[in-house]
């Protein structure tokens, strides 16, 4: 806040786990850790201190956003890779783990036991496909192969066809 000429607003950092299901044991009480159960309790005191909007915030904000890190600067940590050097296969919608037993709709994970749909993980396939390598066209094929052969390109070419169709109704 120094550095951009705030000098006599104070700033408390802390740490919200979200997930109600979590646990943080032997944490240190003067640490500023909010759990999901203390949110509530922490946004009602910080209204406590909550002052009217000024030009000061409006400055504030600006200088924050000025400051912002470009998202760009996070992709150069992510590792080359390429088609052919990555696992292919489709996932289980729970536990991600690669599975092998699929039907003509269904599939079940040998290692939670889910059962999901085809089509569901082949859009799933569809998106990480399209994450991963934005430039490439994507037709059944393609798809098929990123799926590990698990199903037919003419499969992957009817949902595919099946979903976009659906996006631009």
């Amino acid at each position: 806040m120094s550095e951009l000429g705030f000098d006599g607003i104070f700033v408390e950092a802390c740490v919200v786990f979200v997930n109600p299901e979590f646990t943080l044991y032997q944490a240190e009480a003067d640490k500023n850790v909010i759990f999901a159960s203390q949110i509530n309790a922490h946004i009602a005191r910080l209204e406590q201190y909550a002052r009217p909007y000024s030009f000061e915030f409006n400055r504030l904000s600006s200088a924050l956003r000025a400051a912002a890190l470009p998202d760009k600067v996070f992709h150069k940590q992510i590792p080359a890779y390429r088609f052919d050097t990555l696992q292919k296969g489709i996932r289980c919608s729970v536990c991600g783990c690669l599975v092998q037993g699929i039907s003509q709709r269904r599939y079940q994970c040998n290692r939670c036991g889910f059962i999901g749909l085809n089509n569901e993980a082949v859009i799933r396939a569809l998106q990480e496909f399209q994450l991963l390598f934005p430039e490439k066209r994507l037709n059944g094929r393609l798809l098929s192969e990123w799926c590990d052969g698990v199903l037919s390109h003419s499969q992957c070419k009817k949902i595919m066809k099946e979903r976009l169709t659906q996006n631009f109704e």
